[in-house]
């Protein structure tokens, strides 16, 4: 079986040939331009000017003091602004790959990263689901292949673990064998041993550096000791993990202490999270517009797998299941991938909504309910109904594929903000300041990317003037572009300022 899972990650690639290393567009490609922005700066000046933390700002004179509109960044006594709003481990990971790989950062290389980070998630998958079923050695290999399958061919998959890279990709992987490790650590004690504990706290302090669903998964770990009445026994084990936990995010807090100070610094992170929670959202109109957005983007990532689990799920109803319905290890699996996704969308909300490749950490959770119908519906039928679920099987996949191509079509690639980031590059040269006036609310990063340039969003020429004063710059070249990126003109604000 895992000669087949090799086989069909690898088909999983070729099926994604057509979109790697395209210009970088639509789909939520910003976030790669914007990690990709982080990594090139590193690149160019080391990441120690910068506190190790992800700037923004690019290093030429007229880069100087221009942050990115309608976002919230942090600034530093040099006039760099930061995106901080979560720990960096998703940026220093893939730095040091491009470093030892004695590569710039570039949009293919960090593509194949993030296929890397699929690979090893689609595993994590296989293995959870055969540990599961280890006692049902001839159930188990063929039920974990196809958790596996369907994970791998989910839109959701195809798409965000390749194009699109941000700290929620490498979180996948961590998020994965943190489920892992948390079932080991729930059953028997016989069962457990200590390494289970000690790898458990690793990955939770990697989890905590990474990104802040961390807090929700030891918050559920927890949540399931003390109801099953098992936590005075471990303890010790679950102080490690909380202990693990709390120290990454203090080391979180050092290094955004190192840019601003510790009092700026927590309240920025108050202020941010405020933001990212939706409790600032006053039009009950717009939130319940978004929430139908993002329920449709679930529809649509997990189109067929949903569409597979609903049909193994009538099936399995027909065949009157006794109760309990659920093992109490398959429980603690579901609960494990579940509960720490739902309160990431709870407590942040405002972040969910705006941000659909956050249900990309949605995806074990219906592998595993789906394993665990298909296992049972597997046990129980005959050699017909065994060629019916391979069949239903293969379908899902085709039709997860197909939904794959409809929404992220090839050969409807977009080059205008490639186009526009470069010809920006040639028109202004790094002692002027370049200035974007658009229709739309803010400058997409894939332009300052391909520029290689931060972009000031214009606004009045009053604006424009007032910066050059203020950062001793003489010229500012203002781009209008038109709703499809297309530069109409360009005209020139210049002043007597000294640096």
């Amino acid at each position: 079986m895992l000669g087949v899972l090799v086989v069909l990650f690898v088909l999983s690639i070729l099926l994604r040939l057509p979109n790697l290393n395209r210009p970088l567009a639509g789909g939520h490609e910003w976030i790669t331009a914007h990690t990709l922005i982080v990594l090139d700066i590193w690149n160019d000046s080391g990441m120690g000017k910068f506190y190790y933390s992800p700037t923004i700002t690019w290093q030429n004179p007229g880069d100087k003091g221009i942050s990115w509109e309608n976002y919230r960044l942090l600034k530093d006594q040099q006039d760099n602004y930061y995106h901080t709003s979560y720990p960096p481990l998703g940026y220093y990971l893939p730095y040091a790959v491009f470093k030892i790989a004695g590569v710039a950062p570039n949009p293919l290389g960090l593509e194949l990263f993030n296929l890397a980070l699929g690979g090893i998630s689609a595993a994590l998958i296989y293995l959870t689901v055969r540990r599961l079923y280890r006692s049902e050695a001839s159930v188990a290999w063929v039920t974990a292949g196809w958790a596996t399958i369907s994970y791998m061919f989910t839109p959701a998959v195809l798409w965000f673990q390749c194009n699109t890279y941000f700290l929620d990709m490498l979180m996948q992987p961590l998020f994965l064998l943190f489920i892992l490790c948390g079932a080991t650590l729930l059953e028997t004690d016989s069962a457990v041993k200590y390494r289970w504990w000690w790898l458990a706290g690793v990955v939770l302090g990697l989890m905590a550096f990474t990104e802040w669903i961390a807090l929700f998964c030891y918050a559920t770990l927890v949540g399931l000791f003390i109801l099953q009445k098992k936590w005075w026994p471990h303890w010790r084990g679950l102080l490690l993990l909380g202990a693990a936990v709390f120290l990454a995010f203090a080391m979180v807090l050092l290094i955004l202490t190192g840019l601003t100070g510790l009092s700026e610094a927590v309240h920025f992170l108050l202020a941010k999270y405020l933001c990212q929670s939706g409790l600032s959202q006053t039009n009950s109109y717009d939130t319940l517009k978004s929430v139908y957005h993002f329920g449709q983007s679930y529809l649509h990532y997990f189109f067929g797998l949903i569409l597979w689990l609903a049909t193994l799920f009538v099936l399995w109803l027909k065949t009157r299941p006794a109760r309990p319905l659920c093992t109490r290890t398959e429980a603690n699996l579901l609960m494990l991938s579940a509960a720490p996704v739902f309160m990431h969308h709870a407590a942040l909300f405002g972040f969910t909504l705006g941000n659909d490749y956050s249900s990309l950490k949605a995806a074990p959770f219906f592998c595993f309910l789906l394993a665990i119908f298909f296992k049972r519906l597997w046990q129980q039928g005959s050699a017909l109904r065994r060629i019916s679920l391979v069949a239903m099987g293969t379908a899902a996949m085709l039709v997860s594929i197909a939904m794959y191509y409809h929404l992220f079509n090839p050969r409807l690639q977009d080059t205008a903000l490639r186009d526009l980031g470069q010809s920006i590059a040639k028109i202004a040269g790094t002692n002027d300041v370049i200035c974007l006036q658009t229709p739309v609310s803010c400058i997409e990063p894939q332009i300052s990317f391909y520029a290689r340039r931060s972009i000031l969003y214009y606004k009045n020429d009053r604006q424009v003037l007032e910066h050059l004063n203020h950062y001793g710059v003489n010229r500012a070249a203002i781009i209008r572009v038109n709703p499809h990126y297309a530069i109409q003109d360009v005209r020139w604000l210049q002043t007597d300022a000294k640096p």
